[in-house]
């Protein structure tokens, strides 16, 4: 088991890093002329295999649905999204990304792989694997802890 300091040398280094890792991808982001909400909205839709409802995306990214709504907006006035009835609950719109959308989602993901690939490079065998599960674990205790579950 790690020593005290260790374990509170490890969640001191979570804020941090996660936030570099942030302002890096937002400055990528920024070359191609995009906001950091917007950007990372196209990332998630890239990454999926089916168009989600906006609720889901909102869930992906940690934010509320109604906070969504202004990205989606410019998202689309943009042409890099469109909105389609979700044929199974016409209350909800599905969200796809445009041809144009599209594109610029893969240069963007280019972009963060290039980042990453300067983060991770060198990085003793296993080391993400490790950090993966470890960081899968702390998320899931603390998502216990803020239910109640113990």
């Amino acid at each position: 088991m790690a020593d005290a300091e260790q374990e509170l040398a490890l969640l001191h280094l979570l804020a941090p890093v996660a936030r570099g890792w942030r302002q890096m991808g937002d400055a990528a982001l920024a070359q191609f002329g995009v906001s950091s909400s917007a950007g990372w909205c196209l990332m998630h839709l890239g990454r999926l295999a089916e168009p989600p409802r906006q609720a889901e995306l909102a869930l992906l990214l940690d934010i509320s649905p109604p906070s969504l709504v202004r990205t989606l907006d410019q998202l689309q006035i943009a042409g890099w999204i469109e909105r389609i009835a979700d044929p199974d609950d016409k209350r909800s719109n599905r969200l796809a990304l445009t041809d144009a959308g599209k594109a610029l989602a893969e240069k963007i993901a280019a972009r963060l792989a290039e980042l990453r690939a300067g983060l991770l490079s060198g990085l003793p065998d296993g080391a993400v694997e490790v950090g993966v599960e470890l960081l899968g674990l702390l998320s899931l205790r603390m998502a216990e802890q803020r239910a109640g579950v113990e």
